[in-house]
């Protein structure tokens, strides 16, 4: 192998490398907006249990009277 080949197969390897870290970053950042979504259902989630429980307490607090 001379040195013009040994060159570009390090070209190519190091294109090849790049490509493959952009695969992970563009597969990371979907991983995380998912987690940012469930994130998301998770807080409205807590809210409206949150308000069901005032409800129930309120509810609860009239039946008492």
């Amino acid at each position: 192998m001379n040195e013009r080949d040994s060159d570009n197969q390090i070209k190519s390897t190091h294109v090849d490398f790049c490509l493959a870290g952009a695969e992970l970053l563009a597969a990371l950042s979907k991983f995380l907006t998912v987690i940012a979504d469930a994130a998301d259902d998770l807080e409205e989630a807590r809210d409206n249990l949150t308000e069901a429980l005032r409800e129930a307490e309120r509810l609860g607090d009239l039946e008492a009277d």
